[in-house]
Order: C-alpha cells, then sequence, then structure tokens
C-alpha cells in the first residue's frame, strides 16, 4: 500500500512527494490505526482505508493547480488552498468534509475527467455546490456530515449540518436558497440531484431523521417551492405529470405528505 502511495506522490508532486506525504500524515495522525495504537474516530476511514483514499485521489485529480483537486488535498494537508494552516483542523467540520469527500470519490471510481467542479456558486446566495458531475445535464452531488441530534456549530468553515433538532432546515437560508432557487432551478429530473449523508455518522434512524427534516421545509415554503417547480417544465413533467395547475398544486401536496414519494428520492446516507 505505501509502495502504491509513494509511486503517484512521486509522479504527482516529484521532489515534494516526501514531504508532502509526511505532511498528510501528520495532520491526520489521530485516525484509527492498530499499528500506533489510535483508537480514532468511528465515523472517519481508518488509517489504511484513508491512505488509499488519497492514493487514489492523488492518481486521478490534478492536486496541484485544479479546482477539482487542489482544495481536498490542502485540506489532507491541514492547509487552505492559499497553503495558509488551518488551525485545530481535525476538530473542524471540513475534517468530516474531508473524509466524506475522500470517502465517497474512491467508492464512486471517480476521476477529474468526471467532475466539472467542486464548488460552483449557485442560487441567490451563491452558495458553493459540492460536487457537480461532468453529464449534461449537470448532475449535482451534495455531501452532508451530520451526526443525529448533535448541536454544535453549523456551517462552520464547511457547511457541516449539526444541531437540527435546535435549528431545522427551513431556518437556514443559505441552506433553503441553495436547495430552492439553485438545485431546484437548475435540474431537470430529481435523477439530477443526491444529498448524500454520511452514514457512518448519521446512525441507523438517519434517513428517517433526515426526511423528517425536509418535510418541515416543504410544508415551510410549500408555496414558492411549488412555484419553482411548476415554472422549470422538465422538473415539472418529470414530478407533477401535468399541464393543469390546480391539479399539479394537488399532487404536490400529496407528494409532500409521503415521505416515501419520489419527492424524497434525491435523499441518500452512504
Amino acid at each position: 500500500q505505501m509502495t502504491d502511495v509513494k509511486s503517484n506522490f512521486r509522479n504527482a508532486l516529484g521532489a515534494d512527494w516526501e514531504k508532502e506525504l509526511q505532511a498528510i500524515l501528520k495532520n491526520n495522525s489521530d485516525l484509527k490505526c492498530n499499528a500506533c495504537g489510535n483508537k480514532g474516530r468511528s465515523y472517519r476511514s481508518s488509517m489504511d482505508e484513508f491512505l488509499e483514499e488519497i492514493d487514489y485521489f492523488v492518481a486521478n485529480f490534478d492536486i496541484r493547480h485544479s479546482n477539482k483537486g487542489k482544495k481536498l488535498f490542502q485540506w489532507a494537508k491541514g492547509r487552505r488552498v492559499d497553503g495558509k494552516l488551518i488551525k485545530n483542523f481535525q476538530n473542524l467540520p471540513i475534517a468530516d468534509e474531508l473524509s466524506q469527500h475522500l470517502t465517497y470519490i474512491k467508492k464512486q471510481r471517480f476521476t477529474g475527467a468526471d467532475i466539472v467542479d467542486f464548488g460552483k456558486s449557485i442560487g441567490r446566495t451563491k452558495k458553493r455546490t459540492d460536487i457537480t458531475m461532468a453529464n449534461p445535464p449537470p448532475l449535482y452531488r451534495e455531501l452532508k456530515s451530520l451526526k443525529e441530534g448533535s448541536d454544535g456549530l453549523d456551517d462552520l468553515a464547511g457547511d457541516v449540518m449539526s444541531g437540527l433538532n435546535k435549528n431545522p432546515l427551513k431556518y437556514r437560508k443559505q441552506f433553503v436558497d441553495q436547495f430552492i432557487n439553485g438545485y431546484l432551478k437548475e435540474i431537470g429530473s430529481l435523477k439530477d440531484l443526491e444529498y448524500i449523508f454520511e452514514a457512518r455518522k448519521l446512525g441507523s434512524n438517519g434517513a428517517k431523521f433526515i426526511k423528517k427534516q425536509f418535510k418541515g421545509l416543504f410544508l415551510a415554503k410549500k408555496e414558492e417551492i411549488f412555484e419553482i417547480i411548476w415554472n422549470n417544465e422538465s422538473l415539472r413533467g418529470d414530478l407533477l405529470k401535468t399541464q393543469d395547475e390546480l391539479v399539479g398544486l394537488q399532487r404536490f401536496q400529496g407528494l409532500v405528505l409521503d415521505d416515501k414519494s419520489k419527492l424524497y428520492s434525491f435523499i441518500k446516507a452512504q
């Protein structure tokens, strides 16, 4: 494993490979590791898994120049894109975001050619997306790291959701704007959107918990969401399958009330 990692680092970084690899190992030294006795965090990859994920990422993404690779590679070293050190990195939400991204990318076998962007601005507030896939029409993947019922800070250096019991989704202005004025206006079908929640962290009742949160959002913003879906002709056809607006509204209300309906199909726990 280490031989493969070294090989990919040599290819990507040349003479700097050893220094870069050591920086990554140092920044992630608290991951679960039987050899060094660390118990690690139950919802992050162990050290051997993490090294395989880094190995895959370095081999398949431009970590030097492209926005598709540089940001996550810098985070792996506990640094910002400009190279400045991020203090206390492993206790910040972006450490969970990094872990989820690397695990998901390797699991899906994505390469730089598959992904248009990490962080495309979308919606009125220009909140950034997580992954925009290179398959027209755009396919969006929003990765969310949430520990059910936790009450920590939200949107701290990486859009990690927490404290949903105290501050539900429907009250989170940037999140709501990104979903309603961003994704629902951009996509032509719910097949073009996935909100992927970190299953390792969310827990066994996580999907049900998240659906309840989105149901609260749909009910709170019912008129606004329906109007956007109705004005998106392709999404209207995908969800409502009618040209009669009154019928469409009735069908939309039925979809909202049934959390097993197609309206909730974009919610994943992986």
